[in-house]
């Protein structure tokens, strides 16, 4: 083989080597377009051109702002450093060699062709100022995106090798910067897509609503925190791959499906309101805002949803809405209190004359038809005033008047009352002795006790063997009472109900033939018992299972006719006011002995004046100076708290007033003093001595 044909065979495979080379380098580079740090990126196109051609000194100019001339050395490697470049630096480079490759063409440079460019004779401008120590090859190739876009310029230098680049290297430059170009926009455009998704994310992650995704079976694919919590669960990863259908009711879930099914097939976004069980039981209204999206050669796949937790709002409404009907309710039942004022005094005198002549009459019947005559009118008769009596108490804003009783003698005489209506019971009076006296109004007490009697009764008329068990119990604070029987009970729909004024079970109402025919109910029994207790700030409870029985238990506080020592302790955490002259205006002598009591004892050792009517305590205030008024509102006689305070703000602007009543009336009458007055404060009746005490020593300290 001669030795020209040998040359050219090497020269061939040179060449061959050169390109196979330069194809698995751009190989190399395009796969590095997905590494998610730019910056491995930029090593990988380095280091891939070291091997095509002289590189160590290289860099990567990206271009940030065409008019300013604005430029980010996003990579630069340079072994001498002669221009004091940084990697990683944004500089502005107007007239620079690299400026215009960017916007012109690329070059190849050496020392004589720039000496060319700076003496002018060639057509290349370029500021001279701006450039530092030349290099003696110097290599710079656009960087262009899709559509031409220009990104910037890659160079390649050397210092010292004047012929380091042949037109050969600078070719392949310019072949590389294609897929160079494209790997970098690539990358950008990833790590953009990167940061916006990211941005999506942590918008969805702290969006104040739920958001979650939905396959066509409503199986959960995604959730955000916030559904996640609407759920009940504090982890989205613990509902992901959960079905919908596990938190509602089989009925609201097939509601739901239905809504979304509807959505799927129109295509559209869709919103309406349902209800979600979370993981604890409790229940949660929403808003569903429903849109499909994943479509798959034009089937939908998913469903995106945003969820409204809706239940504070709505239990605001619900609030509200009880409130408009508590206030209709007020204003109904005090057009009953009127009518049932004018018509009470009457009507129960003629059912008196009726009641009396019916018993003057058995008294001397000897005839058994006419004495059963008789006895079912003054039945009836009695029942007339048990209506008129419940109307009336239900009607009227009624102040608990006080007195310390036996609980145990009270039921006593309320079983003797219906002893009648008892005859077919078994009755188990369970009445535990050493249950200290109750303070509270004894007709209100009674009453309540015979209406739940009376329920019993009437709820075991259609029982074979029926049976009431009445119980007492006590603690340091407060009596028990307990009415059980095992009559029809109440059913679970009506529970909430049975305290609500005019409802009942009886009569019309009685679909379920639970109480004996003749039996009718006023529909205020039960209203007028739990008023009565929460005026003496007890509370009143029952179980029910229908057709098994029910027990009402009912809690009143225990009143002592001292301080205890722990509320003594309570009282003193404050500053103590002693030897004070108080004035207490109060008609009930069991209360105002009880007030005295507790004002007089150490630790406040006050003297203590009672006035039991209005003329009585203005008499008092007259002839003597006090400390502090406490007054009751409603008074025998013409003169009422209210008046007496009046009085006293005529001469003394500064006396302390503590009033004491639960009269509705007067409560909204006393919110409208306090605006302008701070000496003045009001407890309702019946109080504690406790807070009695304290309230007392509280004003003394304003003084």
């Amino acid at each position: 083989m001669s030795k020209n044909k040998y040359s050219l065979i090497l020269k061939k495979t040179r060449k061959l080597e050169k390109l196979n080379l330069f194809q698995k380098a751009m190989l190399k580079i395009s796969e590095a377009s997905r590494e998610s740090d730019l910056k491995i990126l930029f090593e990988i196109i380095h280091g891939q051109i070291r091997k095509l051609m002289p590189a160590d000194n290289f860099y990567i100019a990206l271009l940030k702002n065409y008019e300013n001339c604005l430029y980010h050395f996003s990579y630069y490697k340079d072994l001498k450093n002669k221009d004091d470049l940084k990697q990683g630096l944004t500089i502005e480079l107007p007239g620079s060699f690299t400026d215009w490759v960017t916007k012109n063409k690329s070059l190849l440079l050496d020392q004589h062709t720039v000496k060319k460019i700076v003496s002018r004779e060639t057509g290349i401008d370029i500021d001279v100022d701006t450039i530092g120590e030349c290099a003696a090859s110097w290599m710079g190739v656009q960087l262009k995106g899709k559509k031409n876009f220009k990104l910037g310029v890659i160079v390649v230098q050397d210092y010292d090798d004047p012929d380091a680049y042949t037109e050969s290297d600078f070719n392949l430059l310019k072949l590389a910067s294609d897929t160079i170009g494209s790997a970098i926009q690539y990358n950008q455009a990833q790590l953009e897509l990167e940061k916006n998704e990211k941005m999506f994310r942590t918008l969805v992650e702290t969006a104040p609503v739920g958001i979650n995704a939905l396959d066509l079976d409503e199986t959960i694919l995604y959730s955000n925190k916030v559904f996640a919590r609407i759920l009940g669960y504090e982890n989205q990863q613990d509902i992901i791959g959960k079905n919908l259908k596990e938190f509602t009711t089989q009925d609201t879930f097939n509601k739901l499906v239905q809504k979304i099914r509807e959505e799927q097939v129109n295509g559209i976004a869709g919103m309406y309101e349902t209800k979600f069980i979370s993981k604890n039981g409790a229940k949660k209204d929403v808003i569903i805002n429903c849109t499909p999206v994943g479509f798959d050669k034009g089937r939908i796949t998913k469903c995106i949803g945003v969820v409204t937790d809706i239940t504070d709002q709505k239990q605001e409404h619900r609030a509200k809405i009880l409130a408009q009907k508590h206030a209709a309710d007020q204003e109904k039942h005090a057009l009953i209190g009127q009518v049932a004022g004018k018509m009470a005094h009457d009507f129960n005198n003629i059912l008196g004359a009726i009641m009396g002549n019916a018993e003057i009459s058995l008294l001397d019947c000897k005839d058994e038809n006419i004495r059963q005559t008789l006895e079912i009118i003054l039945e009836q008769t009695i029942r007339g005033r048990n209506l008129t009596k419940n109307l009336v108490a239900f009607a009227k804003d009624q102040e608990p008047k006080q007195e310390f009783f036996d609980i145990n003698e009270k039921i006593h005489l309320a079983l003797s009352l219906l002893k009648k209506d008892l005859t077919r019971i078994k009755v188990t009076a369970d009445l535990k002795a050493g249950i200290p006296p109750l303070l509270a109004d004894p007709g209100m007490i009674e009453h309540s006790l015979i209406n739940l009697i009376q329920n019993s009764i009437h709820a075991t008329s259609t029982k074979d063997n029926p049976a009431i068990i009445i119980k007492t119990s006590h603690n340091n604070h407060t009596i028990f009472i307990e009415i059980k029987d095992n009559g029809c009970g109440i059913p679970e729909k009506h529970k909430n109900s049975i305290f609500t004024p005019a409802f009942t079970l009886k009569g019309s109402n009685d679909i379920l033939n639970a109480y004996r025919e003749n039996i009718r109910g006023t529909g205020y029994g039960m209203s007028n018992v739990k008023m009565y207790i929460e005026k003496h700030h007890g509370k009143i409870s029952f179980e029910s299972r229908e057709n098994k029985g029910t027990k009402f238990i009912i809690g009143l506080p225990v009143r002592q006719a001292n301080l205890t020592v722990e509320e003594v302790k309570e009282v003193k955490k404050n500053e103590i006011q002693t030897k004070k002259r108080i004035l207490i205006v109060e008609d009930e002598t069991p209360i105002a002995n009880i007030q005295s009591r507790v004002l007089c004892q150490k630790p406040f050792e006050h003297s203590v004046d009672i006035a039991i009517n209005g003329q009585m305590a203005l008499e008092l205030l007259n002839r003597h100076k006090y400390d502090l008024a406490s007054l009751d509102y409603i008074l025998p006689g013409n003169i009422t708290g209210l008046d007496i305070y009046h009085s006293i703000r005529q001469k003394d602007k500064l006396l302390p007033v503590l009033f004491i009543s639960g009269n509705l009336k007067f409560i909204e009458t006393i919110k409208k003093l306090q605006l302008n007055d701070k000496r003045i404060n009001h407890l309702s009746k019946p109080t504690t001595n406790k807070d009695y005490a304290g309230t007392v020593n509280d004003l003394l300290l304003r003084k």
